[in-house]
């Protein structure tokens, strides 16, 4: 009776726990942000569908925003400014990490909302000054708005990470590419939108919620 009574036991033990939404999530930007090899093992032993299929190509993106800058007007940089702003996105958007810190499920265990936390330099002090020339004499004006993009480049090269928290929801146990292709629109338009805000700031906001820099307490 000892025996049998200790089996389910040792049964039960041995089983895994559940990847939790924030690990799932987690790991899923891992995949979709660096092509992950490590994450993609870890989603395929938890069952199929798990792994998202393709990695984020940012290239396709890069190109177009010289296109976007341009239509900035009179606060466009000029086309050397723009290509050493636009190569600086280019190498920091793939150094971008991003991992879910928590989640509440919205009605449905399936279906929640996520608290996003992506690492990347924080470009909000350059927003007062990007206004302002907005509005600013022509005289000069082009050579100090050149100079902001420049600066805002190495930011952009150089600057250290820090913690951003964006709210989203998402799908738990997200294993079809419906939920997949959600993951990969919210993390283009977080992290591309936070390192280039240009919209945002002129108050067109192209996210549902507000980015923060993430309070240490």
């Amino acid at each position: 009776m000892t025996l049998l009574l200790g089996l389910p036991l040792r049964a039960a033990a041995s089983e895994p726990a559940d990847l939790s939404p924030q690990a799932e999530y987690t790991l899923q930007a891992r995949v979709l942000l660096h092509d992950d090899a490590g994450a993609r093992q870890t989603l395929r032993e938890w069952g199929e569908g798990y792994e998202p299929a393709v990695a984020l190509e940012w290239r396709l993106l890069v190109d177009d925003v010289p296109a976007a800058l341009s239509r900035q007007g009179a606060a466009a940089p000029s086309p050397a400014a723009t290509r050493a702003f636009v190569q600086a996105l280019a190498l920091r958007l793939p150094r971008v990490n991003c991992a879910a810190e928590a989640f509440v499920p919205l009605g449905s265990p399936e279906v929640g909302l996520y608290q996003l936390v992506c690492q990347h330099p924080d470009v909000e002090p350059l927003r007062q000054e990007y206004l302002a020339l907005r509005a600013a004499p022509e005289a000069g004006r082009q050579a100090r708005i050149d100079a902001l993009f420049l600066r805002w480049a190495a930011m952009l090269r150089e600057a250290p990470d820090v913690p951003h928290c964006s709210r989203v929801t998402g799908w738990y146990q997200a294993r079809h590419a419906f939920a997949h292709a959600e993951r990969v629109h919210q993390l283009y338009q977080i992290i591309l939108w936070r390192l280039l805000p240009v919209e945002l700031w002129l108050g067109e906001p192209l996210l549902p919620q507000a980015d923060e820099l993430c309070n240490d307490d």
